[in-house]
């Protein structure tokens, strides 16, 4: 728009590092369940935040038709004007064993909920806007919780591949979540972890708001 560089200012959405002290409820939010899916050997990838029409969640569910049979399993966890739609499709594409949705947890729950998960997604629709960048404030959660992520955003930043802390898709794609999926499914452990442990470092160093 013509306005000198040096004026403008870019405060990104960012991680309050008190939130991630606080002690975990006993017993964790969905433990139960979350639990009993590990000990019976589920890969367990997360989206947690709103169902809206912009988070694309209808290619997560989707995914689940090349998921069947695998022991991988992808789980919203949220609210939102598409969730009632989002879980008829579910049963419509008969992926219920592999694509489940859990009603939202309160905000002080989620470094819990989020340290269940093997891996965690996100996701925006293909959308010229997201050319100057995107600043999910999901994301920052996702890589402080020290998970891998995998990132289906079309945008011109990807906080993701700089830390190299996970698996970067195009949007809308679920043969591409289906892919990244199985290839974190079938990572060593501590690969896994250094991805995490990436992320994580990279959050608290570059969007911790002290910083």
């Amino acid at each position: 728009h013509g306005m000198k560089p040096e004026k403008f200012v870019c405060i990104p959405n960012g991680i309050v590092k008190a939130d991630w002290e606080i002690p975990f409820h006993d017993p964790a939010v969905y433990s139960d369940k979350l639990g009993a899916y590990k000990r019976d050997g589920w890969f367990l990838i997360g989206y947690t935040g709103a169902h809206g029409i912009a988070n694309a969640l209808d290619s997560y569910v989707e995914a689940g038709r090349q998921l069947k049979g695998k022991k991988i399993k992808l789980i919203a966890v949220g609210q939102g004007p598409e969730r009632e739609r989002l879980m008829e499709k579910v049963r419509q594409l008969h992926v219920e064993e592999n694509v489940e949705f859990l009603p939202a947890v309160k905000r002080d729950q989620v470094p819990e909920l989020l340290s269940q998960f093997d891996a965690l997604y996100v996701g925006l629709q293909r959308q010229p806007l997201f050319r100057f960048g995107v600043s999910p404030n999901k994301l920052m959660d996702y890589m402080m919780a020290g998970k891998p992520v995998i990132f289906a955003i079309e945008a011109g930043n990807d906080m993701v591949a700089e830390a190299g802390c996970g698996v970067s898709i195009p949007p809308e794609d679920s043969g591409a979540i289906a892919r990244a999926a199985e290839q974190l499914a079938a990572a060593p452990a501590q690969e896994l972890q250094a991805m995490g442990e990436r992320g994580h470092r990279f959050i608290l160093e570059n969007y911790e708001y002290d910083v």
